[in-house]
């Protein structure tokens, strides 16, 4: 277990190099009054003390504080100045994707969360509302709907007015090198278990880039230690 300051420059230039580098923590991991990442909040802090659930101020705390404060360190090291990162949360997890090969999206689920046909009809594309009228159930709809969050993220897109505009072919496969499209252009994309209980997904915004192989790191407490959980996969 190491301190994101011990990372030695060569441990993340692998990772990042070789792939996609993904860090979860769990809202325990970031208590609401943290005062090193409250500290370090700057103009986010407003939020943070407006903020009356303590899931929510967790949730500030990493994704306004702890992940940004990571970014910079990282971005100052040789060959990361094109360094890039995306953030997805629930009330139970967070996580956050980096990425030197280009803007990269990422989207987190539980896998019992049921994505309604009303929902998908508002962002899927012909193609897929035709294969979904025939196979939809709300495992194929969970996927279909936490990829195209990814991929709608990747181009800082919002999901109502972007997400018609993405396609894959469906049923999405785990696990695999995935594609989305749109306008005609493919991007590579990934969907996986992170263990039984979540989907995650990933979209890389450089078609000619690739998300690699996957350095999973675990916040698991509020001091900043990081753990290396599994590599080449999720």
């Amino acid at each position: 277990m190491k301190k994101p300051s011990e990372l030695s420059n060569d441990e993340v230039l692998t990772g990042l190099r070789a792939g996609t580098v993904l860090v979860w923590a769990e809202p325990r991991d970031f208590p609401a009054d943290h005062r090193l990442w409250i500290e370090r909040l700057g103009e986010e802090r407003s939020n943070f003390d407006a903020a009356s659930n303590p899931a929510r101020k967790s949730e500030l705390l990493f994704s306004r504080s702890a992940v940004p404060h990571l970014y910079r360190q990282w971005k100052t090291i040789s060959g990361l100045e094109s360094l890039t990162f995306n953030i997805a949360h629930t009330k139970d997890r967070f996580v956050a994707a980096f990425s030197i090969a280009g803007s990269v999206g990422v989207d987190l689920e539980r896998v019992d969360r049921d994505v309604n046909v009303a929902t998908l009809e508002r962002i899927a594309s012909p193609s897929e509302l035709e294969w979904l009228s025939a196979h939809s159930n709300a495992w194929e709809r969970l996927k279909l709907w936490c990829l195209k969050e990814a991929a709608v993220k990747s181009h800082r897109g919002g999901m109502w007015i972007d997400g018609a505009s993405w396609s894959t072919h469906l049923p999405i496969t785990l696990g695999k090198t995935w594609v989305v499209q749109r306008n005609g252009t493919s991007f590579p994309a990934l969907a996986d278990l992170v263990d039984s209980d979540w989907i995650l997904t990933l979209v890389c915004a450089s078609s000619s880039a690739s998300l690699g192989s996957i350095s999973f790191f675990r916040w698991i407490d509020a001091d900043g230690i990081w753990q290396l959980k599994s590599q080449n996969r999720i």
